[in-house]
């Protein structure tokens, strides 16, 4: 009996500090927590949506999945090879099955080179043929994002919001990766254009079985793109679980409060549960607080919550970091 493939991205207890300067000669040294015990899995062709407030830790996690800033502990394992300790050529070759869609396509195209030298940069550094064969690839790619052979000698600032970010997407399918990090790419376009860069993103994933770390601060786009969703608070995973479970129930109170306040078109009705806000402000991540990180805003708060760290445990089909998740106290009233 064979054994089970490995999964095509798996993280494995990530941690990330930065170190601050000391205030003043002989101040305390500081560093700010950005991740800690950070785990998670994406299968081939899967899409995993990665949310939570702003600050929480997402786009430093996309970093460091993508070695673009070194971890301080953990590993990054891709389709069963460790990042760390690779040599020269297993990262270069580990690298080229990862690429990256970042969310101010203006800012991530240099505005001196053309579409054609942008989008060929990658199969350049990788070695990819000769000028000639890295433009053919070029041109075939860009009609998979919709654009057509005009755009090769275009630069940036001629075109759109929507053109810039299919250029952006162009360039990261352009070497065939196994996994995209999607670092809230919609985010900074018109809402007019987001539904067709989100279309085209998931009929690349259909054509090309490209898997997607989605991360974004949207839920509404959650129950569409996402197979499995990952909560983030304050560097840490909160609950993650398979992307239907979560759109109808959720187990930890920052999560329930998270998803509570997706926006409703619907009118209210009588029998319609509360919205359940969050009082206060998030920690500062230079110095989180003791036990559990969410315990200064938790409405179910207890003293053990205050000492004790909570640990990320299989719950009803999921994982979440809450010592009361399933009590009765903490069930998440029907919408």
């Amino acid at each position: 009996m064979s054994e089970p493939a490995a999964p095509l991205l798996q993280v494995s207890g990530l941690g990330m500090q930065y170190p601050l300067r000391r205030e003043g000669l002989f101040g305390p040294r500081r560093v700010v927590h950005a991740l800690q015990d950070v785990s998670l899995e994406v299968q081939a062709g899967q899409t995993v949506a990665l949310v939570g407030e702003s600050g929480c830790g997402k786009s430093t996690l996309g970093k460091c999945i993508l070695r673009l800033v070194e971890p301080t502990s953990g590993q990054v394992c891709i389709e069963g090879e460790p990042f760390a300790g690779a040599g020269v050529p297993l990262r270069a070759d580990l690298r080229q099955r990862m690429q990256v869609i970042f969310q101010d396509p203006y800012a991530s195209l240099n505005p001196r080179r053309t579409v054609l030298q942008s989008v060929a940069d990658p199969l350049q550094q990788a070695g990819v043929g000769d000028a000639a064969e890295r433009r053919r690839r070029v041109l075939e790619t860009l009609a998979q994002v919709g654009l057509d052979a005009s755009f090769a000698e275009r630069h940036p600032h001629e075109l759109s919001g929507g053109q810039r970010q299919r250029v952006a997407i162009a360039r990261a399918i352009v070497m065939r990766p196994r996994l995209i990090v999607c670092d809230e790419p919609i985010s900074s376009l018109d809402i007019s254009i987001q539904a067709q860069v989100i279309n085209l993103l998931l009929r690349l994933q259909r054509e090309l079985g490209v898997a997607y770390l989605f991360i974004t601060h949207d839920l509404r786009l959650v129950p569409r793109i996402a197979d499995r969703v990952v909560v983030m608070y304050l560097g840490q995973v909160v609950e993650e679980g398979p992307a239907e479970l979560l759109e109808h129930s959720r187990l930890h109170p920052y999560s329930q409060a998270l998803f509570s306040a997706v926006p409703r078109i619907e009118p209210a009705s009588p029998g319609r549960a509360p919205r359940r806000l969050l009082e206060g402000e998030i920690p500062s991540p230079i110095d989180p607080p003791s036990g559990c990180r969410f315990h200064t805003r938790c409405p179910h708060r207890q003293d053990r919550c205050t000492t004790q760290a909570p640990e990320l445990r299989p719950l009803e089909g999921r994982l979440v970091r809450c010592h009361f998740a399933g009590s009765p106290d903490l069930q998440e009233p029907l919408p």
